[in-house]
């Protein structure tokens, strides 16, 4: 695992990647944390040693690469409202259904888009309570 903690950003706090998983988790200064999926190690390595990291995060990660929030942000992003409902598991069914058919798609950043937003839906049906 390598880390990052990043004194000259005004919105990242900091990073994690585990190269093992090819997994990179950005904490933002907002409080928000996101994971990001099948990031490459020199983008990883990259990001870590940019002397922009926001910039870099934006121009190099988002929108190209799956991510879900693992934890909350403290202005309210990702909470749901509600109880569960017969609805709701079958929703989750079919987003959990169309994220393996979106693994089957060929790399884009389509793809990518496609699986980041079933991934939200799944992570706020998870969170709804």
């Amino acid at each position: 695992m390598t880390a990052k903690s990043f004194d000259n950003s005004s919105n990242l706090e900091s990073a994690d990647y585990h190269p093992e998983k090819e997994e990179l988790t950005v904490a933002f200064r907002n409080g928000g944390v996101y994971t990001y999926y099948d990031v490459m190690p020199a983008i990883a390595a990259e990001l870590m040693a940019a002397s922009s990291p926001g910039t870099y995060l934006s121009q190099n990660v988002k929108g190209q690469y799956r991510y879900a929030a693992t934890e909350p942000a403290e202005d309210g992003g990702v909470k749901g409202e509600g109880g569960r409902t017969g609805g709701e598991t079958a929703l989750k069914e079919l987003i959990e259904q169309a994220l393996v058919r979106a693994e089957k798609l060929p790399q884009s950043r389509a793809k990518a888009l496609v699986a980041t937003k079933l991934d939200e839906a799944l992570l706020w049906l998870t969170r709804a309570k």
